[in-house]
């Protein structure tokens, strides 16, 4: 994986939520960068098919740790 298992769980958890709620999701939250820990904006955007039903869930994420030291 990608992600260090703790990591991957959460951001799992965060999919299934979004896929089962049909509902976006945004969050703030402190992310490990290598050896650092940064802070991030993820927003997870469900993509629904005709009937209504979660098909996918677009996700973005972005720095914010230079907002956040202003």
């Amino acid at each position: 994986s990608f992600f260090p298992p703790a990591i991957a769980a959460e951001q799992k958890r965060s999919l299934d939520r979004v896929f089962a709620s049909g509902e976006p999701l945004h969050a703030e939250e402190e992310a490990m960068r290598g050896a650092d820990v940064k802070w991030q904006e993820t927003q997870l955007i469900p993509l629904k098919d005709q009937r209504g039903t979660v098909d996918a869930v677009l996700g973005i994420s972005r720095d914010i740790e230079r907002e956040l030291s202003n």
